[in-house]
């Protein structure tokens, strides 16, 4: 118990410490080519969390398994919406009104439905 506890520090540590390193390279890069840092803050980060999912999806789609990175597209969005939902709240109260909730949800609810419906 003890060593998983400290493997999970340690791990820890050790992302803090290499995030540190791909802010700075991202910040040279964009000193480097005169880009204001934010551009290429956003760009080299969105594409390195989102090449994970576009190995899966490759690998599963020659392997003839597409739906394998469906849902791992899918299930990505899921966690990374309720992290920052989860991370919302933490840091303060969310007010909604109950109609706007019913709304957004009957849309969200309709575009899945009707996604699915015509390929099945």
């Amino acid at each position: 118990m003890i060593d998983a506890v400290f493997a999970l520090l340690g791990g820890l540590a050790l992302a803090g410490a290499r995030g540190e390193l791909f802010v700075r390279g991202v910040v040279g890069v964009a000193r480097w080519a005169r880009i204001p840092a934010g551009i290429v803050a956003v760009t080299v980060a969105a594409f390195a969390t989102s090449s994970r999912e576009l190995s899966v999806s490759v690998n599963a789609a020659l392997a003839g398994s597409p739906e394998i990175g469906l849902g791992d597209a899918l299930g990505s969005n899921v966690v990374n919406v309720g992290f920052i939902l989860g991370v919302a709240l933490l840091m303060g109260e969310m007010t909604h009104d109950l109609a706007g909730v019913r709304r957004d949800l009957s849309v969200a609810a309709g575009a899945c439905t009707c996604r699915w419906a015509s390929a099945c």
